[in-house]
This record gives C-alpha cells, sequence and structure tokens, in this order.
C-alpha cells in the first residue's frame, strides 16, 4: 500500500473483502486504532478513531500479480517456493552457501527492487516458528524486517515476550 501512495505513509490504512464486508489488511497504524481482521466496514467506519482511515476496495486481480511477480523473484532465489496465501511463502533455505540473515536480507532487497513490494522475513526450525518469526519482523520496527528464530535462546527470549495468540495455527484455539 505504501509502495503506492506515498502521501499516505502515516495515516491509517484499511483494505476491505470483497464487496468492502470486512477488513482484511491494515496498517501498523490501523491496527493501532483497534481495528480488528474482519471487522464489518459498516461498523467500523462509524467509530470516532476510525475518522481518520482511508478504506480502500480490494483488487485482487492486482495482487495476484503482484503475489505472482513476488514468487518468480523468490524461486530465481531459492530452492523451492510454496506460497501459502496471496501475500505469504514459506522458503526453502536449507544448504544455501553464506549467512542466512545476509541472504534473507537480500532477498527482501531483491522482492522490492524487482517485483515493488515491500516485505518481511522471519526464519526458523519449522513453519510455525517461521511464520512467528515473520510476524516479529513485521511489528518490530527495530528488527527492519528481519527476524531469526533459529537459534533456540533466541527463540525462548521470544516466546517469553509474545502472547500465544499470536502463534499461528495454536493462540487463538488455545485463548
Amino acid at each position: 500500500m505504501r509502495a503506492f501512495a506515498p502521501e499516505l505513509k502515516r495515516k491509517p490504512v484499511v483494505v476491505l473483502s470483497s464487496n468492502d464486508g470486512c477488513a482484511i489488511a491494515r496498517t501498523r497504524e490501523a491496527k493501532a486504532l483497534g481495528i480488528k481482521m474482519g471487522d464489518a466496514w459498516h461498523l467500523a467506519r462509524k467509530r470516532p478513531e476510525s475518522a481518520s482511515v482511508v478504506w480502500y476496495s480490494s483488487n485482487y486481480a492486482l495482487y495476484a500479480d503482484m503475489s505472482r511477480r513476488m514468487y518468480q523473484v523468490l524461486s530465481e532465489r531459492v530452492p523451492a517456493v510454496e506460497p501459502y496465501s496471496i501475500d505469504e511463502m514459506f522458503l526453502d533455505l536449507s544448504n544455501l552457501p553464506g549467512s542466512l540473515y545476509d541472504r534473507c536480507r537480500q532477498l527482501r532487497r531483491d522482492v522490492l527492487d524487482h517485483a515493488k513490494i515491500p516485505t518481511c522475513v522471519g526464519w526458523g526450525p519449522t513453519k510455525t516458528i517461521a511464520k512467528l518469526a515473520n510476524g516479529l519482523a513485521k511489528d518490530h520496527p527495530h528488527l527492519d524486517g528481519l527476524c531469526d528464530l533459529m537459534d533456540p535462546f533466541v527463540r525462548q527470549d521470544w516466546y517469553r515476550r509474545t502472547g500465544i495468540e499470536e502463534v499461528w495455527g495454536i493462540g487463538r484455539q488455545t485463548k
């Protein structure tokens, strides 16, 4: 969103589902206002804290094209890419030479340079841990869009600071 609308850099932005039913993507600023994934637009837009929010209808043809471009960049650079959703992919980073951190930083740059999509990269020993790492990379600006959870001591530190509801496939089921 920010890559296409720099003037909205600090405004809260929400992308709506088909027929503008509910929120399906939110900027950090929109999340800070309390807008949740799945919030019904007809209710959320009436809240006083939503007055500054910029609402966009979804454009699935554009998203599919962007996803295809991201996939192409990544598949040229890693042994295997497994799409998870239109904006998320699991990467096989095994047996790659050099520093994993440097490689992931370069992947992030390559996606931005070639596909024009800002991304975050998180990695770990399992898909669940990698997805958690990616969420941390996105939610903690000091990580600069990269989070490595391969080290068990680093993982333990993040586990202590992360609510169970943040863990993909586990959190909401246990709350």
